[in-house]
């Protein structure tokens, strides 16, 4: 308090805004200091100012449950319904952290119950969060909050949907009980309201939603039903353009996934990634998730089908487009640095997906199912994005680095590397076998240093045989002259104990020739006289 002072007192702007426009004023209410809140508040800082997602001091000191704060800042009159860029108003923050008390003091200064950009309430908010005390409380005084008998019937049916399919508060029992209630208000007044029926979807068995207390009851003592129940009810109330929807479809597959049920969970978690996609949300958790599942199902000799791997290796290829854009466009240095790391994260979970596939590959015996070239086209899609990691490194590089990791658990024994058969189905798809990283080091020199690192390793083994890695880059035209910062090449430095491999690939003349133009000649008497190429490829040498 005592520097806040000093700094005032010399001169310090109480409403100077950060780059994400945060307030000094909003940074106190963050943390609660009520004596700091007033100071800047008499001084001048205004009670509504916005940041860049337009959110307001009221809104974060209601999410972080500061009372005191909250109830200054209403008498000092902040707008208690203004909204941010995704319709949240106070009291949607109040309904996310289960603030009630909080509420309660929003409802006493008159807050409406806006909808957000989901077309949810605070009411609906809270339910979809199993805030069961929050929920009944605004039932409660449904006629000061103009709740319609609909509106509380919804709410109703949604908490106790989210109470089937909630990973930390998943409670049959409560769930159930819940919707039976909230049935028999359906029919407890005149006129009845019926539900809309939704489309039925595969991955919930086809299954259509109860529609009477008898149908619920019919159910009582069959759990996976009552479990596809509450997805169908979650997905009518909330909407397929609702983010939330997606965690408790996500929730209910893992669930199938750890009692190695692998059918219904890959269902729910493409039906999730297929809501995902729709609604351009990020599926990099997805990605991740699904290349965890598929190295289970490896691991327990459980075949997987090529059209799944299709359809997911085709969204990691339009997650990394999208991402590759994104970076392009965003300015904030905060944000910035998120979209590197996601791009970065999700070029792992594709490499992970590709080992997969060309484990998958293998072992499918027909060659001609349409679904191979499928597969294959979609890498060669994701070889021409030439993604790569902050080191310059491309998925091929990544491929034949023994430090590279898809995920710390999961994964392993699965995705190992160096990858033959991944390194082998990358270079077939048109990966560069030539590329460089920020160290100018090749896909040749990672192998070759791996050999050199590890020459205890059987190299010759099914399970890794560097020689076939070295032959399958060499085969498909990878330089062995191309000289790193180090100053190493394969063909002298890592790789010649393997003179016998790299002998069959006779250096180019045009190799050869820039060679003897870097090594005997001064760069300038060629730098201005020849192509910027040339003088490129000349430098790799």
């Amino acid at each position: 308090m005592e520097v806040v002072k000093i700094l005032v007192e010399n001169g310090a702007n109480v409403n100077f805004l950060t780059e994400t426009k945060s307030s000094p004023l909003r940074a106190a209410c963050y943390l609660g200091h009520l004596n700091i809140v007033e100071y800047l508040v008499e001084h001048g800082a205004n009670v509504n100012l916005t940041n860049i997602y337009n959110s307001t001091c009221l809104m974060i000191a209601s999410h972080n449950n500061h009372k005191e704060v909250v109830e200054y800042l209403l008498r000092k009159g902040a707008d208690i319904n203004i909204q941010t860029n995704c319709g949240s108003t106070a009291m949607h923050f109040a309904a996310q952290a289960d603030n009630l008390e909080i509420a309660k003091l929003l409802i006493e200064f008159n807050a409406q119950q806006l909808k957000n950009r989901q077309s949810l309430t605070p009411i609906l908010v809270a339910a979809e969060r199993t805030h069961h005390d929050f929920v009944y409380c605004l039932i409660d005084e449904m006629s000061q909050l103009n709740l319609s008998r609909e509106e509380m019937i919804e709410a109703e049916e949604l908490l106790g949907a989210s109470f089937l399919n909630d990973k930390d508060h998943y409670d049959l029992s409560r769930g159930y009980n819940i919707l039976i209630r909230a049935m028999k208000r359906r029919y407890e007044k005149h006129p009845i309201i019926n539900k809309k029926v939704n489309k039925t979807v595969e991955c919930y068995n086809n299954k259509v939603e109860c529609q009477t207390v008898q149908e619920l009851l019919d159910i009582k003592d069959n759990a996976e039903a009552i479990h596809f129940e509450s997805l169908i009810i979650r997905e009518r109330i909330l909407g397929e353009n609702n983010p939330d929807l997606l965690q408790s479809i996500i929730y209910r597959g893992a669930v199938y996934a750890d009692a190695h049920n692998f059918t219904p969970c890959i269902l729910l978690w493409n039906h999730a990634l297929k809501i995902a996609n729709h609604n351009k949300h990020s599926v990099q958790r997805d990605l991740l998730r699904f290349t965890q599942v598929f190295c289970q199902m490896i691991k327990n000799n459980i075949k997987i089908k090529l059209s799944d791997l299709k359809n997911i290796l085709q969204s990691a290829c339009d997650e990394l487009i999208i991402i590759k854009k994104k970076l392009s466009e965003v300015d904030c240095s905060a944000e910035k640095e998120l979209s590197k790391n996601e791009y970065y994260s999700n070029m792992k979970s594709t490499l992970g997906l590709i080992i997969i596939t060309s484990i998958a590959l293998l072992q499918n015996s027909n060659n001609e199912d349409p679904l191979v070239g499928d597969l294959m086209k979609v890498i060669v899609e994701i070889n021409k994005l030439e993604l790569k990691t902050n080191k310059g490194q491309t998925l091929l590089h990544l491929c034949l680095n023994y430090d590279t990791n898809v995920d710390n658990i999961f994964t392993t024994g699965i995705c190992c590397f160096p990858n033959f058969l991944a390194m082998k189905l990358l270079v077939h798809c048109g990966a560069n076998v030539d590329a460089v990283d920020n160290d100018k080091n090749t896909p040749l020199h990672y192998i070759g240093k791996f050999i050199t690192d590890f020459p205890h390793i059987p190299h010759d083994s099914d399970y890794l045989d560097t020689r076939k890695m070295v032959m399958e880059l060499l085969n498909a035209g990878a330089h062995t002259d191309f000289v790193n910062k180090l100053g190493v090449c394969p063909h002298t430095g890592y790789l010649s104990n393997l003179f016998h491999l790299t002998n069959k690939m006779p250096r180019s003349l045009k190799c050869l020739s820039a060679s003897v133009l870097k090594y005997r000649c001064p760069k300038k008497y060629y730098r201005d006289q020849l192509p910027k190429i040339l003088v490129q490829f000349t430098n790799l040498h």
